[in-house]
């Protein structure tokens, strides 16, 4: 493998790791609460909102 190929791939790994890890705190907010995750059907995608029911406490 060359040199300039290693360094595409360790920078495309790096972006990977880095998006995975995106998704494991926005997962770990879920868990804790902190975040609810829902589904919105006209975009087809995974919407992630602040608890707001959160704030309502701290009031």
């Amino acid at each position: 493998m060359s040199l300039d190929r290693f360094h595409k791939e360790a920078e495309q790994m790096k972006i990977y790791n880095n998006i995975e890890t995106s998704y494991r705190n926005l997962e770990l907010l879920v868990t804790s609460n902190l975040l609810i995750k829902t589904y919105d059907s006209k975009s087809k995608k995974l919407v992630y909102e602040i608890n707001k029911s959160l704030f309502e406490v701290a009031k």
